[in-house]
């Protein structure tokens, strides 16, 4: 939030622009020394508070913070007036969906200060101070600086979630903020985290808590002091969902430079030894798909696409369009399906999980058993994969990872689930029995705002009906696709979920499975594996 990734951050660019300590330089050489010790820290978990977070950090931050608000007033101490004696619950949290999406006070600091008590304690992995009074002081010193290297042409949050505790009496926001910084070496912080607001009897917060769930406070520190290494898509202001009749879409894609006016793919090789992949199609989707999508030239398809990067074989569940009715016909005649409480079992799904069994079976017997073999299931597909491992629980031991394309993982909240009770009966085995004990990698698009009833539709079926503020990828929110006993979580900007525009039979080359993409979650994956 302002106060604490904008202090890490604008603080160091302070620290770089200007004469803010007199021994400037053994400062940075001590803060470019923190780079080498991330890598020590890597199988530390992100601090979830104040208290657990890296002491180096705090003090750092604390010592940088008191510089720049060294010059500014001293807040007087006066009696606030506020237009409502108490807020209610709904509009606390129509006030702070305002704050996080529309003010995007997560790196502008721009907060309704009717929201909050005038003793409100607010604390980050590095910084932990109290009063209202004392944050405005902070953004009065910072906001040049927020305008001038953090502009907002070049930055963006998301709400992935909010939900509210009325017996504990807090509201607690799921976000992700992005943002390329406006300093010579281009660094891209992308930083996912939670913050809970606990309100007193008034309605207003008397205790805001963040948390950052990707990055700890060291390892922030050292993206804002390196360049980028990623590759970077624009990241727009907004990204509105227009409405089908408003949208445009183009007859032909490019997927990369050049392809229309010479078909010479780029060359890229990434894996470092063999690896076998089957893809898991999603609902509705054919084994065709991903490999000539909607009458495309073969080499823009995943299967080309994961071939060029040097996997030694892949294949595609051959699934054909027209089985999909089976889910229907065959649910009609299990009784668990019609009355919602299905489970892997379920008839409606067994001739795909049978289909994707002798998948892997054939895989397995005419390859080398120690190739690594990773599962690629794409929307329903990634679901499905980890149906498939309850019911076949032998093919575990053969199967390296589970990597999930844009896959809704949860049950909606409070409307009935589409899969009638089998995503309900996998989080209840996960609980229940723990997760699988391979590896699962979630990838997850963050491209579209639900702010219309096109998008809107989509993400309430997947999550729940108040989804008019998340983000994802068109058709599953980030707060379903994301499993929360996943190896790692990858949130791919502007990536949509499915291989044509929406409600057109035309392709689209901004996909998860697309050029433009792929590299953003294959290299990583790898990685993860070691592999």
């Amino acid at each position: 939030g302002y106060f604490n990734t904008l202090d890490c951050f604008d603080i160091c660019l302070m620290i770089i622009v200007g004469n803010v300590m007199k021994n400037i330089n053994t400062l940075l050489v001590f803060l470019l020394s923190l780079e080498q010790k991330v890598e020590s820290l890597q199988s530390i978990k992100a601090p979830d508070t104040y208290e657990r977070s890296s002491a180096i950090a705090k003090t750092l931050v604390k010592s940088l913070t008191a510089v720049v608000t060294s010059t500014a007033s001293v807040p007087k101490q006066r009696e606030r007036k506020r237009s409502k004696a108490s807020l209610s619950v709904d509009e606390l949290v129509e006030g702070l969906r305002s704050d996080l999406v529309e003010r995007e006070y997560l790196w502008s600091g721009d907060i309704n200060s009717e929201l909050y008590a005038e003793d409100c304690i607010f604390s980050d992995p590095t910084l932990k101070f109290e009063g209202l009074a004392t944050f405005e002081r902070n953004l009065e010193s910072l906001e040049p600086f927020l305008k001038r290297f953090a502009p907002a042409s070049q930055r963006r949050v998301s709400l992935v979630d909010l939900f509210v505790d009325s017996e504990k009496k807090f509201v607690e926001a799921c976000w992700r903020m992005v943002g390329d910084l406006a300093l010579p070496w281009r660094p891209r912080l992308e930083l996912d985290g939670r913050t809970r607001f606990t309100y007193g009897d008034d309605g207003r917060i008397i205790m805001y808590d963040e948390a950052w769930t990707n990055l700890n406070a060291l390892e922030a520190l050292a993206v804002l002091l390196k360049p980028s290494t990623q590759k970077k898509h624009k990241i727009p202001i907004r990204r509105l969902a227009a409405r089908p009749s408003e949208r445009t879409y183009p007859d032909t894609v490019e997927h990369w430079p050049g392809r229309l006016s010479q078909n010479a793919p780029p060359p890229s090789t990434i894996c470092k030894r063999n690896v076998r992949i089957i893809i898991l199609p999603g609902f509705g989707n054919d084994a065709i798909d991903y490999q000539e999508p909607l009458g495309q030239p073969k080499e823009v398809g995943l299967v080309s696409c994961l071939e060029r990067r040097g996997c030694s074989s892949v294949t595609v569940v051959p699934i054909a369009r027209s089985d999909w009715v089976k889910v229907f016909t065959r649910g009609l005649t299990d009784s668990n399906f019609l009355r919602g409480n299905a489970d892997w079992n379920t008839k409606a799904y067994d001739w795909y999980l049978e289909t994707a069994r002798n998948s892997v079976l054939e895989m397995i017997q005419k390859s080398d058993t120690d190739t690594p073999l990773i599962l690629c299931g794409h929307s329903a597909g990634g679901w499905l994969a980890r149906a498939l491992l309850r019911r076949y629980p032998e093919l575990e031991m053969s199967i390296t990872a589970v990597v999930t394309l844009g896959a809704p993982h949860y049950p909606p909240r409070d409307r009935d689930c589409a899969t009638r009770g089998v995503l309900s009966a996998l989080r209840h085995a996960d609980q229940r029995d723990g997760p699988p004990t391979i590896p699962f990698i979630t990838v997850a698009g963050d491209a579209i705002d639900a702010v219309d009833s096109f998008t809107l539709d989509s993400y309430s079926r997947v999550a729940t009906k108040d989804a008019q503020y998340f983000c994802g990828d068109g058709v599953v929110p980030l707060t379903a696709a994301h499993l929360d006993f996943a190896s790692k979580c990858i949130t791919i900007d502007g990536a949509l979920h499915s291989i044509n525009q929406p409600g057109t039979t035309k392709p689209t080359d901004v996909w998860y499975g697309a050029e433009l993409f792929i590299d953003d979650w294959l290299p990583s994956v790898l990685e993860t594996l070691k592999l």
